[in-house]
């Protein structure tokens, strides 16, 4: 009984950490949210999604300057590449747990992994690239603002 019980807990307990947290195109778009870590003192970062772009904000406290950039994402389940941008999945209602971005400036890809979804928070996961230094892997939390 006792080892039903150990494998009975080590099912459930895979089961949950593999559980991925799934979210479309329609979830996303038109919420703000505010970055809440991690995030130096007196910044801000907020971001939208709309159907085809994601945007964000950064004030920077300390030199008093604010920027804004557009990018074009999409969401997918396939495991990313930091190669390819599927051009032809924005602005398309897609499912999955990653949001892949694309930095036209550079022709460059990056993307996140979404590990929690509620009405009040979205929590993503940024793998740092294999060739970066430093090599920072890093969630980042946000709360949603209600408008």
């Amino acid at each position: 009984m006792k080892r039903f019980i150990i494998l009975l807990f080590g099912i459930v307990s895979s089961i949950m950490i593999n559980a991925q947290v799934e979210v479309s195109t329609s979830q996303l778009a038109g919420i703000k949210w505010k970055r809440n870590s991690p995030l130096a003192k007196g910044d801000s970062i907020t971001m939208v999604f709309t159907e085809t772009e994601f945007t964000d904000t950064i004030y920077y406290s300390l030199l008093d300057k604010t920027s804004y950039r557009a990018l074009n994402y999409y969401i997918t389940d396939e495991l990313p590449s930091y190669n390819t941008f599927h051009m032809d999945y924005v602005g398309k209602e897609r499912k999955g747990r990653y949001i892949v971005l694309y930095y036209p400036k550079v022709n460059d890809v990056d993307y996140y992994t979404v590990t929690s979804f509620t009405d009040d928070e979205l929590v993503l996961f940024h793998k740092a690239r294999p060739e970066s230094m430093p090599s920072i892997d890093v969630y980042v939390r946000y709360e949603r603002i209600k408008e």
